[in-house]
This record gives structure tokens, C-alpha cells and sequence, in this order.
């Protein structure tokens, strides 16, 4: 049994750390997080640190250790083999992530003003169904082809075949945007129906106010977040944004010069439009709930950032966050871009009981060759944002497209082939809402 010794000054005096004895602490990193701290370089960003080789009993006497040196456990919870705690003192507010699979500590300091209850909403009213959307993207119908085109996301006829976004109207009659596509994909009216769509779902006048309760970034990617940015400046006074929620790598980790540049664009708006917009980091394991929908994090960049004192995400895809939003019985796998770092990752915290979902946005648009979460996940619906005929063309993203054809048999696919798509539950079934530009029954 470990002592504790509370000199040990890992990064902060104040938090009393076990004996090191037999155990391997990372040195504390700068994990960015929020979206102001990843335009600012010199701003004041949280550090994490990883311990290895801790036992689930020295993890339980860690925490008890922590107790009896002043610190309150604010919240708990399991799942599966895994544990998530924030702890507090007047010092300050850290989250623990303790891997059993792993045998893995992580401890990262809390700046946010606000706690995940504090962000969270949770009123609604009853009447209302969720509806998850998949928003069909204009896409190139050819499918990825990086020979011969300067830009490997294009195809023949210029058009993009990346880009996401996604929509869950909650049953406060509010919406979670996911994402937010290219800028290029919002053309020629595309803009203008996307703002119409909103409307529809809310039942909102064409001139009324629809409230985005929360903009949900899996990671920062312009085709990931500029038709957002567009929403907002197109209808400055058609929208009233009220969260935002991320977690995203530091500017050292990941110093993409375009896309700073449209975050730092978006930061400032939303400072000067939407006064009243606050902002959460998400942490794996912890949820939120917003109108009667709950969103729950499996993965952060964070989560496989500290072995052996390396950045191990070669491909910054595996920055994105991936979550589960569940409501009314129905669940939605959001894996964003993931690569297969993250994959390995989710797989050695969460077992397939714990990743078991009704429905699976493909991962990085059928790019990223995954070929053991799907199983897990095991998903009768899969969204994929690429247009069908793309997921075939090649062999490349046709034998990514195969692996996920062996656990879902309904597919839905982003571009000109279903346009958007939407689902709803109707006791244990899950039915299509939403096909094209109409609310329909059935399928």
C-alpha cells in the first residue's frame, strides 16, 4: 500500500499525489480543450498527467487518500471497468479517468466556470420526440478519386466529398447541431434551405428565433465547422446559440493556419452576437443533458495522448471526439473523423455493451479504414456522410464501406442520392421521419 506524500509537486502543490514508487507519472501536458484555448497560444490552458500501473485497489485508496486530504468528490460514475470523478477543493477542480483495461490514471485540472449539471438542460416538454438528422451535404456522386485532382477531397466535377453535419431536434423543441460542413457545400441556396430546415423542425415562423442549445465540434476541420460559422452570419438575428461543447487539441499540437483562422473568426462572433453562450470541455465519461437528450463522451484526443511522453495521434483525425446521444430509447454513435488510434483506444475503455448503438455515423466520411468498431457498435442503421455511389467507386473506401455492411442493413448515405434524413422513435422501433425535404409516416 502506497503513502501519500503531498510535497510531491507534480504540477500544483496542492494535489496530494501517491507515493511514485513503482509507478510512472507523465509530465504534465497543456490539453487545450475549449475553443478559446486553441486560437490563443499564450492563453492559460489546463494540464493533464497520466499514471500507469495503479491497480483498481490502489485507485479506490488514491481516492480515498484524496478524501481524507480535503478534497470532495463532486461526482462519480462507472461504466463498464471504467471510472470518472471530478474532485474539488479550494484550490481548484480536477477530473480523474481511471482505465482498469489500462491500468491507467489520468488527473487534468477543470478551468471551466461551468460544471456538466450547470451546463446541462433538462426541462422540456413531454409531448416532444427527439429527431436525429442526418443533413444531406452536396457531394461529389463519383466518390473519393485523389489521382489526377489537385485537391484529393474533390473529384472531376469540383464538388467536396467530405463534410458533416448533423442535427438532433430535442424535446424542448430546441436543436444540437453536430458539425457544420464546407463552405462550399452551402452554395447556390444550399445556405438558405439549411435556415428553412430549422424552421421546419421547430415549427418556428420564418421570421421567429430557433435556439441552437448547444453546437456540438467533434474536432476542427473546416468541413466540419464553416457552414456553422455561415448559419450564424448569414441569420445573424434568426438564431439564438446558447452552448458550446468541445474539446479540442492545443495551436502547438495541431498549428493548421486555415483553420485557426476560421475559429478565431467564429470565437468572435459568437462573443459579440451571442453574449450569453457558454462553453463546456467535453471529458470522456462525463454526460450532458440537453432538452431531454443526452450526449455522452467515449473519446477525447486526451485519452491517448500520454504514452511515453509522445503525441501518438499521427493523423490529426483522431482529435475528434466521439459520443453517444441517446433520447426516447434511441442511441446515435457520433465517431466524427476517428482514425485508428482512437479506435484502439475506445475498444481497450468500452466494450460492446457499452458501445451497442441503434444507429452509426460512419466514421471520417468512409476514408479511415476501421474494421473493429462497427462489430462492437453493431448498429442496424449507418449514416454515412459521402454520397452512396462514392463509398464504391474504389476499392478503397469500398472495403471501408464493407466492413460497416456487416452489421447495419439500413444505410443512409449524405448528398444528392437521400438528401436528409431523419429518425424518430415510435416505441421499441425506429422509424424514418424524414426523407428528401418531406416529414413522411414510414419508410
Amino acid at each position: 500500500m502506497f503513502e501519500m506524500q503531498p510535497e510531491i509537486n507534480i504540477f500544483h502543490s496542492f494535489i496530494p499525489l501517491p507515493d511514485t514508487a513503482g509507478l510512472t507519472f507523465s509530465e504534465p501536458k497543456k490539453t487545450g480543450g475549449r475553443l478559446l484555448d486553441c486560437i490563443d497560444d499564450n492563453s492559460e490552458e489546463p494540464v493533464r498527467l497520466a499514471a500507469d500501473n495503479l491497480s483498481r485497489a490502489d485507485f479506490e485508496r488514491y481516492v480515498t487518500q484524496l478524501s481524507s486530504s480535503g478534497f470532495i468528490t463532486d461526482s462519480f460514475k462507472n461504466i463498464g471497468a471504467n471510472s470518472f470523478l471530478r474532485v474539488s477543493s479550494d484550490d481548484g477542480c480536477f477530473y480523474l479517468f481511471y482505465s482498469e483495461s489500462e491500468n491507467r490514471l489520468f488527473i487534468e485540472e477543470i478551468s471551466d466556470t461551468v460544471t456538466p449539471e450547470a451546463f446541462s438542460s433538462s426541462s422540456h416538454p413531454q409531448n416532444l420526440r427527439a429527431e436525429f438528422y442526418l443533413y444531406g451535404l452536396n457531394m461529389d456522386p463519383g466518390g473519393y478519386n485523389p489521382k489526377g485532382c489537385p485537391d484529393s477531397h474533390l473529384n472531376t466535377t469540383g464538388l467536396p466529398n467530405c463534410g458533416q453535419i448533423l442535427i438532433i431536434r430535442a424535446k424542448d423543441n430546441s436543436v444540437i447541431i453536430i458539425d457544420g460542413g464546407l463552405s462550399s457545400q452551402w452554395k447556390n441556396g444550399a445556405l438558405e434551405e439549411l435556415n428553412s430546415f430549422l424552421h421546419l423542425i421547430t415549427r418556428t415562423p420564418s421570421d421567429g428565433t430557433v435556439t441552437i442549445s448547444c453546437w456540438v465540434l467533434t474536432h476542427f476541420h473546416n468541413d466540419h465547422m464553416d457552414g456553422f460559422i455561415d448559419l450564424l452570419k448569414a441569420f445573424p438575428t434568426s438564431y439564438r446559440l446558447e452552448r458550446i461543447y468541445c474539446n479540442l487539441p492545443t495551436l502547438a499540437d495541431y498549428p493548421r493556419a486555415n483553420n485557426i483562422v476560421r475559429m478565431k473568426e467564429l470565437a468572435e462572433f459568437v462573443g459579440k452576437n451571442h453574449p450569453d453562450c457558454i462553453e463546456l470541455k467535453a471529458q470522456t465519461g462525463e454526460s450532458i443533458n440537453l432538452g431531454g437528450v443526452s450526449l455522452l463522451p467515449i473519446y477525447t484526443h486526451s485519452d491517448a495522448d500520454f504514452k511515453e511522453g509522445q503525441r501518438i495521434f499521427k493523423d490529426p483525425n483522431d482529435t475528434s471526439m466521439a459520443f453517444i446521444a441517446k433520447s426516447d430509447g434511441m442511441s446515435w454513435m457520433i465517431l466524427g473523423d476517428i482514425a485508428m488510434i482512437a479506435e484502439e483506444t475506445i475498444l481497450n475503455h468500452f466494450s460492446g455493451s457499452e458501445l451497442k448503438s441503434d444507429i452509426v455515423q460512419v466514421a471520417h466520411h468512409c476514408f479511415n479504414p476501421l474494421s473493429r468498431i462497427y462489430a462492437e457498435i453493431n448498429a442496424p442503421i449507418a449514416c454515412f456522410t459521402q454520397a452512396e455511389k462514392g463509398t464504391v467507386k474504389n476499392d478503397f473506401l469500398k472495403t471501408n464501406s464493407n466492413y460497416v455492411k456487416e452489421y447495419s442493413s439500413k444505410l443512409f448515405y449524405s448528398g444528392d442520392i437521400s438528401l436528409t434524413v431523419g429518425f424518430a422513435a415510435d416505441g421499441d422501433e425506429i422509424k424514418v421521419i424524414f426523407r428528401g425535404k418531406e416529414y413522411i409516416t414510414d419508410q
